[in-house]
Order: C-alpha cells, then structure tokens, then sequence
C-alpha cells in the first residue's frame, strides 16, 4: 500500500510566498493538554512533525501562543534546517487570557456574529462547565481579527 501525501489535495498559492500543497498540518495539538506546556513526550511531537513533512506537507501552522513557544520549539528542533519548498506560518502576538483553546472558540463563535448560536455537547459536567467559560471571555478587535484571518 502507497502511504497517504498531501500533494494528492492539489496546490494554494499564497500571494507573496508562493504554492503550497493544499492540505497542511496544525501544530497546535503537539503541545502539552490545553496548548499549555510541555508534550507527554517531545519526541513523539518531532516524529508528528517529520512525518508530516515525509507525506507531503508544505504548510505548517502554528503560533506562539501555542506553549506558549512549545510549539515553534518543536517545528526547528524537528526540521531545522528547514526545506527549500517548506512554508510555516506562525501567529505572533496572540494572547493567552487563561481560557483554553475550546473557551476562545466558543468566544470567537460567539463575538464574531450575533446569529452564531454554538452548541457544543458533551457527555462530561467538567467538559460543559469549560465550554461554557467562553460565553464570559471577552476578546479584543485584534484578537478577533487574528483569529478571523487564521480560519
């Protein structure tokens, strides 16, 4: 069996920066639990983050919100230095208000439309008591902005 590569998505051309294969890989996951701290085991981040690269992937997202920097760390550690055709896109400048990745969704959802009507569903009163933190999280135009333009 062939193994699975992103150029089987097609090709994005990004103005100022070139084409990239169409399906790309989110970074944020390769942090600890929340997108805080440390991974259960860095190594295993790095392999994620070859692997990707090994199938294809030209487009790599991240942020330094993620970690915070945990993230980007584990990007260079894994594939510096970096390939010709490699594009990573990092977010700089996001802040993190102590609400986890769910809660600033939640937020965005709601901020961004008044006829967004979110109903995330969960099986855990731990879990619907997190989601229902983004209903009191407030973000800036900037943060909605940021958050807009990397949808």
């Amino acid at each position: 069996m062939t193994a699975p590569n992103a150029s089987a998505s097609g090709t994005f051309d990004i103005p100022g920066v070139g084409s990239v294969n169409r399906l790309g890989y989110g970074a944020m996951r390769i942090t600890g639990d929340g997108i805080w701290g440390e991974p259960a085991s860095r190594e295993t981040a790095r392999e994620v983050v070859r692997r990707a690269v090994e199938l294809g992937v030209n487009f790599i997202d991240t942020a330094d919100s993620y970690g915070p920097d945990v993230s980007e760390e584990i990007i260079a550690e894994a594939l510096h230095p970096y390939a010709e055709d490699l594009v990573i896109a990092t977010k700089a400048g996001l802040t993190r208000t102590g609400a986890n990745h769910a809660q600033v969704a939640l937020a965005w959802i709601l901020q961004s439309s008044p006829v967004n009507l979110p109903i995330p569903g969960t099986g855990s009163i731990a879990h619907l008591e997190d989601n229902l933190g983004g209903a009191g999280l407030t973000l800036t135009n900037a943060d909605l902005a940021e958050l807009t333009n990397s949808a």
